[in-house]
């Protein structure tokens, strides 16, 4: 459970205190596991730091329903076989649970709050969609890969519905396919990936239409006694706003304390007037006991949407998390 409250330095941004509970369940089979996720977040407040500042809070909203309020849903539900050398899973899953992974920049509830530094924002991820995905493990000598396919439009994709998620040959909807390739180098952990998102995209010339496509990459290394990642990304500037992409993340241990700090630049297509967005954030988290954590963040966000009139904006932040 996750319980966070916000301060931005924009007078007209009113505070926000925002909360979100995930809870996971797995059923062994005798030829697999089924996996259940159950995701619960508070209703975003309308005139709140996140309405202003979208990439401030990416735990904010993760449960909605179709009329913008916060709810408990199921946001995944798969089952997965596990062969000693690969694992199949196949279901309603989370794409982000399967790539662009890292143990530095990946997990909004103990690590960085900014978006920027959760996953890779040129990969038009879906939002808990239908699909399939094959992960091959890595070995010291070979490296892995992870194969996913499924459906373009997900649940938040789709307003909350249920019923609209399993339309997934209707209106522009299309498939979503990525192949991500990783491997172990000097203690350093990198991935290549490359990613298609086949849904229907108007071009931001306003002259036709088209798909989304672009490539990652992401390395995990240790320096000195400091954890690291590494994140680049390309999407193609016709359909995409965030046209590139690029970060670097770092945290420590000191006995009961973590401290992080991140910055990124993510470049708008040159095919709009959009201005680059810049994104800096430190945060430092303390374990007051085993399953009680408490951390605080300081966060500098430039151009936010990519929004030439937006400017600078700092947002500090205090959020508690129990694990249990």
């Amino acid at each position: 459970m996750t319980l966070t409250w916000q301060h931005a330095s924009r007078k007209y941004m009113d505070d926000e205190l925002s909360g979100s509970v995930d809870l996971v369940a797995t059923f062994p089979l005798r030829s697999g596991t089924i996996t259940l996720y159950l995701e619960g977040s508070t209703t975003p407040k309308d005139n709140g730091v996140g309405s202003w500042l979208p990439e401030a809070n990416a735990d904010l909203g993760t449960a909605l329903d179709d009329g913008g309020k916060g709810r408990v849903q199921i946001s995944a539900l798969h089952y997965s076989l596990d062969t000693g050398t690969s694992v199949l899973t196949l279901g309603l899953l989370d794409a982000t649970g399967f790539l662009d992974r890292s143990s530095v920049a990946n997990d909004e509830t103990r690590q960085f709050l900014g978006t920027s530094f959760v996953n890779n924002p040129t990969i038009e991820f879906p939002d808990y969609h239908l699909a399939i995905a094959w992960h091959y493990q890595a070995s010291p000598n070979k490296p892995g890969f992870t194969l996913l396919a499924g459906s373009s439009h997900g649940l938040g994709d789709n307003e909350g519905n249920y019923r609209r998620l399993a339309e997934l040959n209707t209106g522009d909807k299309g498939l979503f396919t990525t192949l991500e390739l990783y491997g172990y180098t000097s203690g350093a952990l990198w991935r290549l990936g490359v990613w298609r998102n086949g849904a229907s995209h108007p071009d931001l010339d306003g002259k036709g239409n088209g798909s989304s496509q672009g490539v990652y990459t992401s390395v995990d290394f240790d320096l000195h006694d400091q954890k690291w990642n590494l994140r680049a990304g390309w999407a193609d500037p016709s359909v995409s706003l965030a046209q590139g992409f690029i970060s670097l993340s770092t945290e420590q241990r000191l006995n009961q304390w973590y401290w992080g700090a991140a910055f990124s630049h993510t470049w708008a297509s040159r095919d709009t007037d959009a201005s680059d967005m810049l994104h800096a954030e430190v945060y430092a988290r303390y374990e007051v006991f085993p399953g009680l954590e408490i951390s605080s963040d300081l966060q500098w966000i430039k151009n936010s949407g990519f929004a030439q009139g937006m400017g600078d904006s700092w947002v500090a932040g205090i959020r508690t998390t129990w694990l249990f």
